[in-house]
């Protein structure tokens, strides 16, 4: 369906430093939907072999969604021999098996995650963009967030090292 309203901004993040997790918070009063652009993201370690986790944060919780069956998740990798399908973890695993320090890039499309009667799902494109640490990949992903409370916030951290640099521009949509 086509969203009556169309897309509006809700924030801007320009993060640049180290930390071990990056925060965006999501503005769910007027939406439930949410398109996530993120232009540059990096982190500190210098490992080929690392993962970018993505955690959501409910309506009325302290802590972030960890548990080993929250999320659910599955994709396939192009510009390489690898197909993964991981049916539950306990996050969103973007950039699997990559390099954080070179310069990554990614869409989500956030869907259903403003409502308290579905669950919220995740469709995500990303591309690894520094060609000098093993050339270009890109995957589509697809997850399901096996919870039906409203998401107030998303964090983003590595399984190793810091985020050192993350700039994206979250948008709402739908009523």
């Amino acid at each position: 369906a086509v969203p009556s309203n169309g897309l509006k901004h809700l924030s801007t993040t320009n993060f640049s430093g180290s930390s071990s997790n990056v925060e965006i918070s999501l503005d769910y009063s007027a939406h439930e939907n949410f398109l996530l652009i993120c232009d540059y993201l990096e982190g500190t370690s210098t490992s080929g072999s690392e993962n970018c986790d993505v955690h959501f944060k409910r309506d009325g919780e302290s802590s972030f969604d960890t548990g080993s069956t929250d999320y659910g998740f599955g994709g396939i990798l192009h510009d390489t021999t690898t197909v993964y399908n991981v049916n539950t973890a306990n996050a969103m695993e973007i950039f699997r098996s990559q390099n954080p320090s070179q310069e990554h890039m990614f869409v989500a499309n956030i869907l259903g995650v403003g409502n308290t009667t579905s669950y919220g799902g995740m469709f995500v494109q990303y591309n690894k963009l520094d060609v000098s640490g093993g050339g270009q990949t890109s995957a589509n992903l697809n997850n399901v967030y096996y919870k039906t409370n409203r998401v107030v916030a998303i964090r983003f951290s590595f399984t190793a090292g810091n985020v050192s640099k993350l700039q994206a521009k979250l948008y709402g949509y739908g009523e």
